[in-house]
């Protein structure tokens, strides 16, 4: 009985710690990675809900020049389980020649049930997407049904895949 009341007590503590955790602080601390790598967001709505925060109608820099859009993006970040939607990506026309225009659903989630690797899944232009990351490896795979867009005007992307079983597979390492 005693036990059952303290992990209870944990999960209950742990509870108002994720809904009292200061979410907005965790996109400026994504913000500053991303510069990192020069890639900015401006013009964002951030709001910080109970569970979750989320960012609209954001404009995508890379470079300081100006590469798309975000519609909508949900950051979860749970103790035992985070995850990332994102909705509505839109490329400018000037880098759509290198990548596909749109994307209309991108998700990464995490697990302590599988803590060594990140599910990600997509759907655009492209087709859809299915794969992961493994952190111990330090390898990602990933599986894509490609649109008939992908093998005519993206070559470039196709031609740093593998075709296996109908599919492209990309795998890297990191």
């Amino acid at each position: 009985m005693r036990v059952l009341k303290f992990i209870l007590f944990l999960i209950f503590i742990l509870a108002l710690i994720v809904a009292f955790l200061p979410k907005k602080n965790l996109y400026y601390l994504l913000e500053e990675e991303l510069q990192k790598e020069k890639i900015a967001f401006s013009g964002e709505k951030i709001e910080d809900k109970l569970l979750y925060f989320e960012i609209r109608d954001a404009k995508i820099f890379y470079e300081d020049i100006e590469a798309g859009t975000l519609k909508r993006a949900r950051v979860y970040p749970l103790f035992f389980w985070n995850m990332v939607e994102i909705e509505g990506i839109s490329i400018d026309s000037d880098v759509a020649r290198f990548v596909p225009k749109s994307t209309d659903f991108l998700r990464a989630s995490h697990s302590i049930i599988n803590p060594l690797k990140i599910q990600i899944e997509g759907v655009g232009d492209f087709g859809s997407l299915d794969g992961g990351v493994d952190i111990l490896d330090r390898r990602v795979l990933l599986e894509l049904n490609a649109s008939s867009m992908m093998g005519t005007q993206y070559r470039n992307i196709t031609s740093k895949m593998k075709q296996i079983d109908g599919k492209l597979v990309y795998e890297q390492s990191f």
